[in-house]
C-alpha cells in the first residue's frame, strides 16, 4: 500500500468517495519521496477496496489525525486542469 499527502480546503465537505482534481506527494521512503503528481482521484474519508493511504492538511497546514484513502484514476501531467480546490471550495 502507498502513502500520499495532501492539502484540501474544507475536508469537512466530503462524506464519501469523492472524484478531484488533486496535487498529492509521494510519502514512500526513498529517492523519490516527495515528488509531487497531478492527478484526478477518488478520495475517502473512510476505507475503500485497493486503496491507497492518504494523509490529509487542512490548506492552513493542520493534519488531520486519521488517514484517508485514494484511487488514483489518472495522471493528467504538469499542470490542473482546472483551479486548486475547485471541487471543494463553494
Amino acid at each position: 500500500m502507498k502513502e500520499y499527502m495532501t492539502f484540501i480546503e474544507d475536508p469537512d465537505k466530503i462524506k464519501g468517495p469523492t472524484e478531484l482534481s488533486l496535487t498529492i506527494r509521494d510519502l514512500e521512503p526513498g529517492p523519490r519521496k516527495y515528488t509531487g503528481h497531478n492527478v484526478i482521484a477518488t478520495v475517502s474519508p473512510s476505507p475503500m477496496p485497493g486503496a491507497d493511504l492518504l494523509r490529509v492538511r487542512h490548506t492552513n497546514g493542520l493534519l488531520l489525525p486519521q488517514p484517508w484513502y485514494i484511487k488514483v484514476t489518472k495522471d493528467i501531467g504538469d499542470y490542473l486542469h482546472e483551479r486548486p480546490y475547485a471541487g471543494i471550495v463553494d
